[in-house]
């Protein structure tokens, strides 16, 4: 995503066409780009982003969420709009997520870094 974001990914030329496909409308005062793309399996919700806020910061993120049994994919992919939107526009909710998922060395189940 930060290669599609920043343009590097593809000839200049293409960069228009790739835009197409994965970037949206912004009708929002704190984001002026914003793009997504998923790529979800039956047991794993995936969703990559990038934007850039009205100060000039740029986010590339990417989310992998294993749901063996299926079930709770539909009302994940619900929710995951929401949280990206709120980890994107909310400068309290940022801190409070990056301290709850700071990496621990000692976890095995942890892959944030």
């Amino acid at each position: 995503m930060k290669l599609i974001h920043k343009e590097e990914l593809v000839p200049s030329s293409i960069n228009p066409y790739l835009k197409l496909l994965v970037q949206r409308q912004v009708n929002n005062s704190k984001l002026i780009e914003f793009g997504n793309k998923g790529g979800s399996t039956t047991s794993v919700l995936t969703e990559a982003l990038y934007c850039t806020d009205r100060e000039g910061n740029e986010f590339q993120i990417a989310m992998f969420i294993q749901d063996e049994s299926g079930v709770d994919h539909i009302w994940l992919k619900q929710k995951l709009d929401l949280f990206f939107y709120k980890l994107l526009t909310d400068t309290e909710f940022q801190e409070e997520v990056s301290s709850k998922l700071t990496y621990d060395k000692g976890r095995s189940d942890c892959f944030i870094q």
